[in-house]
């Protein structure tokens, strides 16, 4: 089956009331897995065509969903992907749309907390997980907020 017809599948269940979860223990996958595949459905029908035809893998139609704002442009791009003999690249595209701020960062991924501040920083994964401020003292150390009092009566 290809992903237009996984994602038209889904659409059909999901526009009756079933939950993605619920969809998703049914097909095996994640629930992230079932939110792709209907944003699939989002795209201009030249792209969906390609897909279904093979043209274009899974990946290139969640990429060109960074350009579904600019359907002239998300077709254009697919039909530099989808040429015959083509040499344009997924990675390539994938830079362009993260250099022209079209992609959302979902989660820090790598980045761990400060054992301190408990802020996200890059540096906080090495020297015992402290951020380069806390180590220096130059940011405050995180303290808990003061305990209610309990009230009498």
């Amino acid at each position: 089956m290809n992903p237009i017809a996984e994602a038209r599948a889904l659409h059909a269940r999901y526009a009756a009331g079933t939950p993605q979860a619920a969809l998703a223990r049914e097909w095996g996958r994640s629930q992230g897995w079932v939110a792709n595949r209907l944003r699939l459905l989002r795209l201009p029908a030249p792209v969906q065509a390609y897909l279904e035809a093979g043209r274009l893998s899974v990946e290139w139609g969640e990429t060109l969903l960074h350009w579904e704002a600019e359907p002239a442009e998300c077709v254009r791009l697919a039909d530099l992907a989808a040429a015959p003999g083509s040499t344009f690249r997924l990675g390539a595209l994938q830079a362009q749309a993260r250099a022209e701020g079209r992609v959302r960062r979902r989660h820090t991924g790598s980045l761990r907390r400060c054992a301190r501040c408990f802020d996200a920083h890059p540096e906080a994964s090495l020297h015992g997980h402290l951020c380069a401020g806390c180590r220096n003292g130059s940011t405050p150390a995180f303290t808990l907020p003061p305990m209610p009092v309990p009230r009498e009566g």
